[in-house]
């Protein structure tokens, strides 16, 4: 089980680039922009402003639920969207984009979080 467990994001990866290959980018890039940017950006907001807000969390357990809702978009969605014929080349783009774009996120996400919520052993 285990080694069948470490084929899936290789597979996940080889899905999305064949989806690409396939599918080819949209023509409409407006609905893939802003859905990448409510993905890597409003999602973690709000469950920033939620999970501090309203359920009071503070440090390590605040920066995990905010960075696992900081992921790029999910090879998930690329399959649901498979499944149904539903924006196939948009998913995809959607996913492709969000996943570059979660290496300049990420960092920004973590620096606002240890400077705001601190964790570790100097908080």
């Amino acid at each position: 089980l285990q080694t069948l467990g470490t084929a899936v994001v290789p597979l996940c990866l080889t899905l999305i680039g064949l989806s690409l290959a396939y599918y080819g980018w949209p023509q409409a890039w407006r609905s893939v922009l802003l859905l990448v940017f409510v993905k890597l950006i409003v999602s973690p907001l709000l469950v920033l402003a939620f999970a501090h807000g309203v359920l009071g969390l503070n440090g390590l357990p605040l920066a995990v639920i905010v960075m696992l809702a900081a992921l790029p978009i999910g090879s998930n969605a690329l399959i649901f969207a498979q499944r149904y014929r539903a924006l196939e080349a948009e998913t995809t783009a959607a996913t492709v984009l969000s996943t570059v774009a979660y290496v300049a996120t990420a960092p920004l996400w973590l620096a606002l979080l240890a400077r705001y919520f601190p964790w570790g052993p100097g908080a």
